[in-house]
């Protein structure tokens, strides 16, 4: 009531209806101008599309089974690393996500566009040494995760135990053999293998600008293709894992159906590995180190906005960065998903949709990343492969010899680029070059051969040697 003295009691402000109506429209039409603007930049779209799939993957799966998922005893150090491994795809795609918001691949708009304050807070995007430990972490633990799930759940998985038609994640009755994660595990070593040697080459470009070294002398070149041979050197120990061929997925004669909607997905499977092996592997570590990042033919990636100047390696570039989280998520992802179907956490026809998606993301990623990549080669590597006239070691040698050559061809429309009069700085190195590639992949291929079989007799011995039984 009003005071005692009649003097008037205190006013009571209250804000119009529509202010909190108002407050929430505002804040939404914020958002609004903030997803816009994100979504404007080059690489939203394919960097939205993995994180919705992440989303999916943790909101409605991995968030309501977490404690069934990743707490047992039973495989402890399979399911720890589950986690942490989803733990390195956010952070891999938050910098991603950093990258687009800002416009930035090296940090210098870093606090700038959507979210830009944000992302600077947490520290992204990342810089060189955080991009180098980020992607050796995420090899390792990849090829961690894989190791520790052929041997934690070895006994339970083993082929002779499992009744699967086929091999392949893909069915809702299989169930992966500890033969295929050990295969797997070859994979993923491999995919730490190559971003190793990407960030080197990129190195090894930064010092010929610092001394002054035309790009195509063998002086540059020569450590260029001492990396490819230490790259290409794990394929000797291919021999040591098993080999699961994708056409048993859809082979009548086992039982399956050749045209059924899992059998079309293992033939698009078969076709994107082949073109991953001899293009997007084997055509980009060729391409890479006979043109390098800093190629007469190809001009470095500039950051869209970023302005005149120099631009970044492949290996730093926000398309390749996507194309390498999408090939990761890719590997593990499959098998990932296939065990949530046989937990009964997942459908099996959401597990389908769920691989096309990423397999269409993680594909769409690629196109970015074919122009450093050497056709020539890759064409080269492929005919070889399936003409099986050498082994994988001597044919990435002769596609860096078809490569080297046609850069060297006066009909190749690289020839006298920028300027020289040839492809190479000396006509005779390139020619030195040329048959010394193609000598060394004729005496590569006994070699190679001769090491996998040995390897593999030796490790197939060592499997079916019986287990020592236990003297009380």
């Amino acid at each position: 009531g009003a005071p005692q003295d009649g003097s008037p009691g205190p006013v009571c402000r209250r804000r119009p209806l529509g202010y909190r109506v108002d407050r929430h429209s505002g804040r939404m039409t914020a958002l609004q101008e903030r997803l816009a603007e994100f979504m404007s930049r080059p690489y939203a779209f394919p960097t939205a599309a993995m994180a919705l799939f992440l989303l999916e993957l943790i909101l409605t799966l991995v968030a309501p089974n977490f404690r069934r998922l990743f707490l047992p005893r039973y495989g402890r150090r399979h399911r720890m690393m589950g986690a942490v491994y989803i733990a390195v795809l956010i952070v891999g795609l938050t910098d991603i996500a950093a990258r687009v918001s800002s416009g930035s691949d090296d940090g210098e708009s870093a606090g700038s566009g959507a979210w830009g304050a944000w992302f600077d807070a947490l520290g992204f995007p990342l810089d060189r040494p955080g991009r180098v430990a980020f992607d050796v972490l995420l090899g390792v633990a990849g090829t961690t995760l894989t190791l520790t799930a052929a041997y934690d759940f070895k006994h339970a998985h083993e082929e002779d135990r499992v009744q699967n038609k086929a091999s392949g994640p893909l069915d809702p009755d299989q169930t992966v053999t500890f033969e295929e994660m050990l295969e797997h595990s070859f994979y993923q070593a491999l995919n730490l293998c190559q971003v190793a040697f990407l960030h080197l080459v990129a190195r090894v470009d930064e010092s010929d600008r610092a001394l002054g070294r035309r790009h195509m002398s063998l002086g540059s070149l020569a450590p260029r293709l001492t990396l490819l041979s230490v790259v290409t050197v794990p394929w000797v120990f291919r021999g040591a894992f098993p080999t699961n061929r994708f056409s048993d997925n859809y082979d009548a004669k086992k039982g399956r159906d050749p045209w059924g909607v899992t059998s079309l997905l293992y033939r698009m499977k078969k076709y994107q590995y082949v073109f991953y092996k001899h293009f997007m592997l084997h055509g980009l570590n060729v391409g890479v180190a006979i043109d390098g990042f800093e190629g007469l033919r190809k001009p470095r990636i500039k950051p869209p906005g970023l302005g005149p100047g120099p631009g970044l390696s492949l290996v730093d570039a926000t398309p390749f960065r996507l194309y390498w989280l999408g090939l990761n998520a890719a590997y593990v992802m499959e098998f990932f998903l296939q065990t949530l179907v046989k937990r009964r956490y997942l459908t099996q026809g959401r597990m389908l949709r769920m691989n096309q998606f990423l397999m269409l993301v993680s594909t769409a990623s690629a196109v970015a990343v074919l122009r450093r990549v050497s056709v020539v080669g890759s064409v080269v590597s492929l005919a070889v492969n399936f003409a099986r006239a050498s082994g994988e070691c001597g044919g990435v040698a002769l596609a860096a010899a078809a490569a080297a050559a046609w850069r060297m061809a006066p009909g190749s429309p690289e020839y006298g680029y920028g300027g020289f009069l040839a492809g190479y700085d000396a006509v005779e190195d390139g020619h030195a070059l040329v048959w010394t590639l193609a000598l060394a992949a004729v005496a590569l291929t006994p070699l190679e051969r001769g090491a996998r079989t040995f390897l593999a007799k030796r490790l197939s011995a060592t499997r079916s040697r019986p287990a020592k039984a236990k003297v009380a």
